[in-house]
């Protein structure tokens, strides 16, 4: 579970690095689809 939770932290870290670059241009719909596709199936994986 610990690592689960390593993962989430850099997971985290990639989505608010990745939105404030996606303020710069307009892909932050794009990146959150994607985004949030990576994050169910990882979960999915981790349970």
């Amino acid at each position: 579970m610990e690592n689960g939770r390593a993962f989430e932290r850099l997971l985290r870290n990639l989505y608010e690095t990745g939105s404030s670059l996606s303020k710069l241009n307009q892909s932050q719909k794009v990146f959150s689809r994607v985004f949030l596709g990576v994050l169910s199936q990882s979960s999915r994986l981790l349970r």
